[in-house]
């Protein structure tokens, strides 16, 4: 159990080197089989310039990897919750997450993701399912 009051995470990337077309290769995929269980929360979640607000991550292991049971994340206005998994299989490493996004502030959710606000007074919900090879 990790229980933080704060966890402000910067890109590996930075915008400029992005722009510039300097990339960092991503690292190998790790084999999920050997990642322990564990339950993770933040009172305060940053990454890079967004602020998140509280987070709740919980992970139970399987055989083939980590199955992530819940995952929430936000303050109001805006909600985001997800299931997911971290699996080995017999094309290797694959995460796979089922999210849902829900705001009731549509221009302070774009704001909060450093997108222009251009919508007001709006409301929105996103499910999303997200599936690539490799580790989350």
């Amino acid at each position: 159990v990790i229980d933080l009051a704060r966890l402000y995470i910067e890109p590996a990337e930075s915008v400029e080197q992005v722009e510039r077309g300097v990339s960092i290769a991503p690292p190998p995929a790790e084999d999920p089989r050997t990642a322990r269980a564990f339950q993770l929360s933040a009172a305060d979640f940053r990454y890079a310039d967004w602020v998140l607000g509280p987070l709740q991550l919980n992970a139970e292991r399987r055989t083939e990897g980590l199955h992530f049971t819940e995952l929430t994340l936000g303050q109001a206005p805006t909600n985001i919750s997800a299931q997911g998994s971290w699996l080995m299989t017999s094309a290797g490493a694959s995460s796979r997450w089922q999210v849902d996004l829900r705001t009731d502030d549509v221009d302070r959710t774009l704001e909060t993701f450093g997108f222009a606000n251009a919508i007001r007074n709006g409301t929105g919900s996103a499910k999303m399912d997200l599936t690539w090879a490799g580790n989350p």
